[in-house]
């Protein structure tokens, strides 16, 4: 039998709305996508998207053995949507192993995460120390995934740097989640990082998404939320 305890893994811990920010910047990724996306979320289901609350509610834990091991760490996100929408769920086991998972949007994907670090770039910020895992990806999706540039391709600040307790990260600077989502069926793949950024003065947790498609084809959007409030015990 196995169990779980809370662990503070990326400080993601809470329940958070998806800013409308992020819905414009999402708009170019959902059209890459379009040839799974329009069989499951037609046009007028994606207008209507951009005028609901869509709130996240996201643990952090590790799992425990029988004999109390750690087994794994864990990130779920569980989706609420308003205007009578079906929330969905994320599960994310940071261990980089591949595990399938369903999902009324995008269909069966195929899912691994990982926990990354920082180091310090030539210009001495601490960025996180990506490995990309799809290949034919360009400098510049490198670049933005790690924070080092916007969309547009401009200089950006990119993603804070959290500090954790040393025993959950050790010598490493930072700590960000890396994902990457294959859909096999429809030929495309999504990789993202995770983290959070100064946005307006303020502070956001985001999701740096690249998008690739069968053809080749590329997309990048900045997915951002606000913070709205702790988890409430049952």
């Amino acid at each position: 039998m196995t169990s779980s305890k809370p662990l503070p893994l990326l400080n993601l811990a809470g329940n958070w709305v998806m800013s409308y920010i992020a819905r414009y910047e999402i708009e170019g990724t959902l059209e890459l996508t379009r040839e799974g996306i329009q069989q499951r979320l037609n046009w007028i289901i994606r207008r209507a998207f951009q005028h609901v609350t869509i709130t996240f509610t996201i643990t952090e834990y590790a799992s425990i053995g029988a004999d109390y091991s750690p087994l794994a760490l864990h990130v779920d996100v569980v989706h609420t949507v308003t205007g009578g929408f079906n929330g969905t769920t994320e599960k994310r086991t940071l261990d980089w192993k591949v595990y399938t998972q369903k999902d009324y949007v995008f269909g069966t994907l195929s899912v691994r995460s990982r926990r990354i670090g920082g180091v310090e770039d030539q210009d001495g910020q601490v960025r996180p120390a990506l490995e990309l895992d799809t290949p034919n990806l360009s400098e510049r999706s490198y670049d933005f995934l790690r924070g080092a540039v916007s969309a547009e391709g401009e200089r950006d600040a990119g993603f804070l740097v959290e500090e954790l307790p040393q025993e959950e990260m050790g010598t490493s600077r930072g700590s960000w989640l890396h994902t990457v989502s294959r859909s096999e069926d429809l030929g495309w793949t999504m990789e993202q990082v995770w983290g959070f950024e100064t946005i307006r003065g303020e502070r956001y947790h985001t999701r740096r998404v690249v998008v690739i498609n069968k053809s080749g084809d590329c997309a990048m959007a900045r997915v951002v939320y606000k913070w709205h409030s702790e988890i409430r015990d049952k």
